[in-house]
């Protein structure tokens, strides 16, 4: 079994033993992702990378639509819709729904940069069961894999996003908007110039992220795995931060916001400082457990209380 595979095996074992937080914690997130819309609004999705283009175009022309995506199939993207993006920009209320082993990726052979998903401003993006790959925003743009508007809100419940590459926020850049994310893995994404290897977010805006694996991402400035910028909210419950890589601050987590991680474990992170994690007075760790990160746990040295380097 691979480093990464025992990674998630572990992460999920945890999740199932503390089930009642999980629960708790997962109840909002997963009630959107999965909440039930009448027939008329439900739109199902055959194994076509065009029939998901044209469904989520017909979404954005109703109120609120429910896209079902086939179970055991990859769509991909071999060209982007817009400048910028692999599937038409999320204007409405649109929940993606895919089933046992659905993924949409960018086509890894093309040279055209773009990434997948963008959530317009004031619109509403909910994903459920889906895997999200090789998304590509560019040196110059920020959310490789999913970026959000503002005053719009992303829900992802059970999305693994990976190889996913952008300017500041490889997976997921949340601009001035809401996030809230559970049960999923983000894993081997990475920023290109900037923070957040894997999610990035800058205020005002606020994060929700629970029972959820953020495992070898990696960026060159601060935050390999989370950068929370100032304004911004993260509440981290339930989580694991491993083996990101930063070339500044924060390996695991870098903030100049407000940050509580709650029953949260960050190890064997690596920064130049704050190898798992940089954060400030802001920063409040509840029974969460920072340990082996290099070159040190926390910085600066004794401004986040509980931590231990």
């Amino acid at each position: 079994m691979s480093s990464l595979m025992r990674e998630i095996a572990d992460h999920r074992s945890k999740e199932s033993i503390s089930g009642g937080l999980t629960a708790a914690a997962l109840t909002g997130a997963a009630a959107v992702a999965t909440a039930p819309v009448a027939e008329a609004q439900t739109i199902i999705v055959p194994c076509s990378t065009p029939a998901l283009v044209s469904a989520i175009t017909t979404a954005n022309t109703r109120g609120t639509a429910t896209l079902r995506l086939s179970a055991n199939c990859t769509y991909t993207i071999t060209s982007p819709v817009t400048a910028t993006d692999g599937l038409p920009v999320i204007t409405r209320n649109v929940t993606v729904i895919g089933g046992s082993r659905t993924t949409i990726r960018r086509d890894p052979a093309v040279a055209t940069i773009f990434r997948i998903f963008e959530v317009a401003a004031g619109a509403r993006l909910s994903v459920a069961g889906i895997t999200i790959l090789n998304g590509n925003s560019g040196a110059a743009a920020s959310g490789g894999g999913i970026l959000t508007n503002t005053n719009s809100i992303l829900v992802l419940d059970r999305v693994t996003m990976s190889g996913n590459t952008g300017s500041a926020g490889g997976a997921v850049a949340v601009v001035a908007a809401r996030a809230t994310i559970s049960r999923s893995v983000f894993t081997a994404n990475s920023a290109i110039n900037f923070a957040g290897g894997g999610i990035f977010i800058i205020g005002p805006s606020v994060l929700d992220l629970a029972a959820s694996l953020v495992n070898a991402n990696v960026a060159p400035s601060d935050g390999g795995g989370l950068n929370v910028q100032p304004g911004a909210t993260a509440n981290i419950t339930q989580d694991t931060f491993s083996v990101n890589r930063s070339g500044g601050a924060g390996g695991g987590i870098a903030g100049l916001g407000r940050i509580t991680l709650t029953r949260t474990l960050v190890e064997r992170n690596q920064a130049t400082v704050g190898g798992g994690i940089t954060g400030n007075s802001r920063t409040t760790l509840i029974q969460s457990i920072i340990r082996n990160n290099v070159p040190d746990n926390c910085a600066p040295l004794n401004t986040i209380p509980g931590c231990v380097n």
